[in-house]
């Protein structure tokens, strides 16, 4: 069933299959799915048509948008937040927008839509000074029988966003999930650890669909791009939890040409449960350009992704290793449907045994990738699967570093590198929240750390007591060209700069400071015999004249 290629994969979606759910109850009954087809990409039209967007506030005030969107710095509504029809369905407002010049993020969000942690991403890429376009998956259609939630109106008809940026839900009205009572939506789900350990090649092949739709809708967006972006317009690509898998594998030649970087969060880049083949855990599967920087931020405590033996990864590679063969529950569906079980099985424990225990962030994926120096995998300390919870302000603080520029920000100029984090091997960092010790708030998303600091003010980590950094799995801690060179630029460089100009003051003071003390001396004695040296002056010859 599953092959080492993601060509292979594509072509398991030439059928509709079944799907089991273990459902927790007294019963411990079972609810089943049938997984159906992803139709093309001219069918998700609906995500690019009627995707989010951020407007930052020197572009909104200045194209007459209303304020309704806000970060967590208590300033209050400062930019514009709607949807890209809404915005083009203004022509001068979408005009004005477009002479803006912003830089422009494209952002896919997590499984459940712009909720929880995408929520709050958005609005702190356009607190940054970004324009932001999140093209939105549960727009389409009820009848397509994918996703769909029903839209919440958006200010000024709706309910305002100034104070919601703890709200886990304020885009939508509905729920998405199997059951009739969210709309039996099969591409919606909450990934349950027993369910996967049942059925990993069904669910394998599950999320090979949920990327192969997400994958259509942004080839969509990348052909389709709204008129209020101009047309040499250059993207980051950022996505979080699902949407960071999708920016992690996505590849298009005509993005990948206007494309800057890549920022993966809530996503550890690795062959696990959340990719059915090795290639799905190398960045944009090995054919993009190295020299785009990738920064992966994800959590320590991650409950998904992390190495944490409580994680669905971890949980479900301890399953699957325990187990010498393949569950018969594994061929419900895939094997029956397509008439080859025992090839099926066979191939199916092959591609259980090769999963490896998780480590929880991209430092492999990125080495494996060749990417440059300036890439890095960044691992929030005691962080979970929504970083801003307990680490929003060092969230902030490295995106905005990365984002104003890429190529540098491991090149030891970034101040949030510095002051929050430590290097656990070249492009690897531990980082720390800004005011880890200051009390939690209660708020709508629970007990967070809702204290606002923007730039990063802590000491320098040679004040900082904090040294525990046992709980990262380093790939490798060996030393690289690139790391060592951008370590003598940053530190020693300037020091051997500083040393020869010392030098060359105190040389000159030596040699030359004698000469110059007695330069007046000379001139006066040139002065006073400068009648000896008349006879060099040219002498007039008006005489011969007369």
């Amino acid at each position: 069933i599953f092959s080492s290629s993601t060509v292979g994969h594509m072509a398991d979606n030439a059928a509709p299959f079944k799907l089991r759910l273990l459902k927790h109850s007294a019963e411990n009954a079972t609810a089943e799915m049938v997984i159906p087809t992803i139709p093309s990409a001219d069918a998700l039209y609906a995500a690019t048509e009627q995707a989010f967007v951020a407007i930052p506030e020197r572009c909104a005030l200045h194209c007459g948008l209303h304020a309704t969107l806000a970060d967590n710095d208590g300033r209050g509504a400062r930019h514009w937040l709607g949807r890209a029809a809404a915005l083009l369905a203004r022509p001068r407002a979408s005009s004005c927008v477009k002479r803006c010049r912003i830089r422009w993020v494209l952002m896919c969000h997590g499984s459940s839509g712009l909720t929880f942690a995408s929520w709050r991403w958005v609005s702190k890429v356009a607190a940054l000074g970004y324009g932001v376009v999140v093209p939105d998956s549960f727009a389409h259609s009820p009848a397509l029988g994918l996703r769909h939630r029903r839209p919440r109106p958006l200010p000024p008809s709706g309910p305002a966003l100034a104070d919601r940026y703890w709200a886990g839900n304020v885009m939508y009205e509905t729920a998405c999930h199997w059951d009739a009572a969210s709309g039996g939506f099969p591409l919606c789900y909450s990934t349950d650890a027993a369910s996967v350990a049942a059925d990993p090649a069904g669910w394998g092949e599950f999320y090979e669909r949920i990327f192969l739709f997400r994958q259509r809708e942004l080839d969509y967006f990348v052909t389709h791009v709204p008129a209020f972006i101009p047309a040499d317009a250059r993207f980051i690509l950022l996505g979080q939890s699902e949407g960071g898998m999708l920016a992690a594998r996505y590849h298009n030649a005509e993005l990948e040409a206007r494309l800057d970087a890549r920022v993966i969060a809530a996503w550890s880049c690795e062959h696990n449960y959340f990719v059915a083949a090795t290639a799905g855990a190398r960045i944009c599967e090995g054919r993009c350009r190295r020299s785009t920087p990738v920064l992966n931020i994800v959590g320590s405590e991650d409950e998904y992704f992390s190495s944490r033996n409580f994680s669905v990864a971890s949980r479900v590679a301890a399953a699957s290793s325990s187990s010498s063969s393949s569950p018969a529950s594994s061929r419900f569906g895939l094997d029956a449907l397509r008439g080859h079980r025992h090839r099926g099985a066979a191939l199916e424990a092959a591609w259980v045994r090769q999963r490896p225990p998780p480590e929880g962030h991209c430092l492999a994926a990125i080495r494996r990738g060749g990417f440059s120096s300036a890439s890095a995998a960044v691992v929030l300390r005691g962080a979970s699967h929504d970083a801003s919870l307990t680490h929003d302000n060092a969230v902030r603080d490295l995106l905005s570093e990365f984002l104003a520029d890429p190529s540098s920000f491991t090149s030891g100029s970034s101040r949030s590198l510095q002051l929050l984090c430590r290097r656990r091997a070249p492009q690897l960092f531990q980082c720390d929240e800004d005011g880890a010790g200051e009390a939690s708030t209660e708020t709508e998303a629970g007990l967070v750390h809702a204290v606002y600091h923007f730039p990063p003010r802590l000491p320098s980590l040679s004040e900082d007591p904090r040294a525990e950094v046992s709980s990262i799995p380093a790939a490798s801690s060996e030393c690289s060209l690139s790391s060592l060179l951008s370590w003598w630029s940053a530190s020693l460089l300037p020091f051997f700069a500083l040393l020869f100009v010392l030098t060359l003051l105190t040389q000159t003071r030596r040699f030359l400071w004698p000469h110059l003390r007695q330069a007046p001396l000379h001139l006066r004695r040139c002065w006073r015999q400068r009648d000896r040296w008349a006879w060099l002056l040219p002498t007039s010859r008006t005489s011969d004249m007369v």
